[in-house]
């Protein structure tokens, strides 16, 4: 049997055509009351949620959201670990932000949750439970943590699997309470939990960052959750928004791009996301729609029209065959070769610059040097770089390739093309 195609003029796949009519659950990516949008998050809650995003949000059963920062009852007496990127810590009161937006589950396993140790885990997991909302992706130990959260959707019984790749990769016993990618174990919680009967919904917070396709390793990841039992993985962490692929008829969302997250970047899809109407269906997953938005920093609004026709055409691009195995390495090889020769030489990897941070002792040289050996994002893009250019296969990409990457990356702003 041939598995129903993406509508790219409407944003929706559909197992049977009647998915409208399933209870479902919607997901929303990253959340952090970080640069512009910190003061109105922590300031006027619910202020960024447009009357347009909040009647979404009110059609689902379920509301989840990527939270991606710590909440802390007395900030400034924590301390951050050291590590590569910024330590998110946000006021307590930034929950009730979530509370207004009503979001009823929240996401724990992301690369800043445990930007203030273990102490700022169980502080945030705390939190948002004594708030009402549902948690996962963290626990008491690694195995609570890799537990998934099992909610019931219209009288089905849904599992939620949640972690995530981070700075350092795999879990490195410095937050023993925070789900990494330690793909074995999570794999063997998915098959578990399809061994119950459950619908299996993995959420990765993963894979390299801007990229319009996945990197192999990630690809090969998200497959091998639905080849374990997953009936869906919807992936964020990659701050743009990417395709989709349905593989064994079972949806894989690359990234859905930033929610509530500004990126201290410019970049026109760094500004774009989109939401994901999950259908349930008494068999499985019936269906998916997506809500395109742009983030400003006054609040989501929903993309419109020629926008988002816009919008639904490039991810179009990337979606279907250029998620082909094949496709993404030569994708992955064109976002190689958006950085020149010469660059690569100088300073692609960002080893000079760690290296003079080590010699003048100072910690963070060594923890992005940790970084580089042990986050896949990191260490693959780095080794396979290095070694194309010795090889002298740098620069081959098709160039039309390298112009899609650079169109992801690239710091224009943020006029979407009538």
């Amino acid at each position: 049997m041939t598995s129903p195609l993406i509508d790219w003029s409407d944003g929706a796949w559909s197992q049977n055509g009647r998915d409208e009519d399933a209870p479902s659950i919607l997901f929303c990516a990253d959340w952090a009351p970080t640069r512009a949008l910190e003061k109105p998050i922590v300031e006027r809650p619910g202020s960024l949620y447009g009357k347009a995003v909040r009647a979404e949000l009110e059609r689902s059963v379920l509301r989840i959201v990527n939270v991606e920062t710590t909440l802390q009852r007395n900030p400034g007496v924590l301390r951050p670990v050291v590590k590569e990127g910024p330590p998110f810590g946000s006021p307590a009161r930034a929950v009730e932000d979530l509370l207004s937006a009503g979001f009823d589950v929240g996401l724990l396993a992301n690369n800043h949750t445990g930007d203030f140790g273990p102490e700022g885990i169980v502080e945030t997991r705390a939190l948002l439970e004594e708030a009402g909302l549902r948690t996962t992706g963290t626990g008491t130990d690694q195995d609570d943590a890799y537990e998934a959260l099992v909610v019931t959707v219209g009288g089905r019984s849904v599992a939620i699997v949640n972690f995530h790749e981070g700075e350092e990769g795999a879990h490195t016993g410095r937050n023993p309470a925070l789900a990494g990618w330690d793909l074995e174990r999570v794999r063997a919680e998915v098959a578990k939990q399809k061994t119950a009967g459950r619908l299996v919904i993995a959420v990765p917070h993963a894979d390299r960052e801007f990229f319009p396709v996945p990197a192999p390793y990630g690809h090969a990841a998200y497959r091998s959750l639905i080849d374990a039992g997953a009936d869906a993985v919807i992936g964020h962490h990659p701050h743009v928004p990417r395709g989709i692929e349905i593989y064994r008829d079972a949806p894989i969302i690359y990234s859905q791009g930033n929610f509530l997250f500004w990126s201290g970047q410019p970049g026109l899809f760094r500004r774009l996301g989109y939401m994901v109407r999950l259908y349930v269906g008494t068999d499985g997953v019936a269906g998916f729609r997506l809500l395109p938005y742009r983030i400003r920093p006054d609040g989501l609004v929903l993309l419109e029209g020629r926008e988002r026709q816009w919008l639904f055409a490039q991810l179009a691009a990337v979606s279907g065959e250029a998620l082909q195995p094949d496709s993404v390495r030569a994708y992955w090889r064109a976002a190689m070769d958006t950085f020149s020769r010469d660059e690569w030489l100088r300073d692609a990897t960002g080893m000079e610059f760690t290296f003079l941070q080590m010699q003048a002792g100072e910690p963070l040289g060594i923890a992005r040097l940790r970084t580089r050996l042990c986050c896949p994002a990191h260490y693959h893009f780095m080794t396979e770089g290095i070694t194309r250019v010795i090889d002298g296969t740098h620069g081959n990409s098709p160039p039309e390739l390298v112009d899609r990457v650079r169109q992801w990356t690239g710091p224009s702003e943020p006029e979407i093309p009538a």
